[in-house]
């Protein structure tokens, strides 16, 4: 499966908290098509990953950590939706 295509915002988390801890490591992934050109497959995953980090870097660090600070779902889920706007 590519990466976010279950859940969008685990992917943008992980991204999230891999910066925080300041990982400058590899990010892999084990993707595989049983239909499909499998270069493209991974052609997508990179773009994919790429995107996340986008979206994160539109989304800002630091808003999202204040959300985390301040313990409030509702207001913290309305932001990130509306971000994709």
């Amino acid at each position: 499966m590519l990466p976010g295509s279950v859940n969008l915002w685990d992917l943008v988390e992980m991204l999230f908290y891999l910066d925080r801890m300041d990982w400058h490591g590899w990010l892999a992934y084990d993707v595989s098509t049983r239909n499909g050109d499998p270069v493209e497959m991974m052609s997508a995953t990179i773009a994919i990953v790429e995107s996340a980090c986008a979206l994160l870097d539109k989304l800002g660090r630091n808003q999202l950590q204040a959300f985390i600070d301040e313990g409030l779902a509702p207001r913290a889920y309305e932001y990130l939706v509306r971000s994709l706007l």
